[in-house]
């Protein structure tokens, strides 16, 4: 029935509003107050010198207003238990913003928010990042447990949340993805990106989120709005909805040894699609992953909106 409804709500409203401009699947949860040191602040110079010295038990609480970031907001260190939270609990109050994705230069802004190091625990919620190079979200393999709850993330030049692997066989695992919306306003710069990619994660949990418009120029296939892979594991996919995508989710991407992606659910997301596009829900060299009780509608846009490929495949 929640299906149902989401569709009619969907084909129903004014195409300007249709799923919500800027809202998540679900009205996100309330998160629990932060704990340890609070730090408030207003300004840009504020919030660059808050991120360059927090220390483990810090949230920074941004005030509502638009920031025009001059470099990325680098999370580089020894550090746990940290976040970064708009004040008023709703994104659209408190907005980070790049220089563009499609300018000859990164203008000095590649990344909206960077976490590396060894951040043990970050909370980025509350907030929107939008018109950044690369990504607005970038995390490195040291870092352990994000969790991105309530933002919205729009018009990035590849990936707008993209989590990467130490070359060594790890990653970053555990994270949370929530209640947040991945979009662009029309399509990408060019084919090369996600609404979340993330290599060798193992133990993520990507759910009631809104991916809309993940799509490249005409003639061209952007990748997976949800992208796990390159020796990835355990993966949960719920209750998203996905909006003129053109591919939607893919555990595991291609044929590698031992396996791209192993393990994990897919279950209860809804995908609408008008426009070209492949596989709406793909299972890539990812054994022992579950397809269940999704409502996929593609328009005619692919022959198989579920796919599984590669021989030592075995999925339901």
């Amino acid at each position: 029935m929640f299906d149902d409804m989401r569709l009619r709500a969907c084909r129903c409203a004014p195409a300007e509003s249709r799923c919500g401009h800027g809202r998540s699947a679900l009205p996100p949860v309330p998160l629990p107050a932060p704990s340890g040191r609070i730090v408030n602040i207003s300004t840009l110079a504020q919030l660059q010198n808050a991120i360059a010295g927090i220390t483990s038990n810090t949230t920074i609480v941004i005030g509502a207003g638009t920031y025009n970031l001059a470099a990325p907001l680098y999370i580089n260190g020894n550090v746990t238990n940290i976040g970064i939270r708009g004040a008023t609990g709703r994104r659209d109050d408190v907005v980070l913003v790049g220089k563009g994705m499609n300018g000859a230069t990164d203008g000095g802004v590649p990344f909206g928010i960077w976490v590396g190091g060894n951040v043990q625990g970050v909370t980025i919620a509350h907030l929107t990042i939008r018109d950044v190079y690369y990504h607005p979200i970038m995390l490195n393999a040291g870092a352990q447990s994000p969790l991105i709850h309530n933002v919205r993330l729009v018009n990035a030049g590849q990936q707008l949340l993209k989590s990467n692997p130490d070359g060594a066989g790890g990653g970053v695992d555990n994270g949370i993805v929530e209640y947040s919306v991945f979009e662009y306003d029309t399509t990408s710069r060019d084919d090369y990106t996600n609404g979340v990619d993330v290599h060798t994660g193992d133990n993520w949990i990507i759910r009631h989120n809104l991916f809309r418009n993940i799509r490249a120029p005409q003639g061209q296939l952007a990748g997976p709005a949800i992208l796990m892979w390159n020796h990835s594991t355990n993966t949960l996919v719920d209750g998203n909805t996905f909006i003129n995508c053109q591919r939607e989710i893919a555990l595991g991407l291609i044929e590698r040894t031992p396996n791209d992606h192993s393990g994990g659910i897919v279950r209860n997301n809804f995908i609408y699609r008008s426009g070209a596009g492949d596989s709406a829900s793909y299972v890539g060299d990812s054994p022992n992953t579950q397809v269940l009780h999704n409502s996929i509608f593609v328009s005619g846009t692919y022959a198989n909106p579920i796919e599984y490929r590669f021989p030592q495949q075995r999925a339901w």
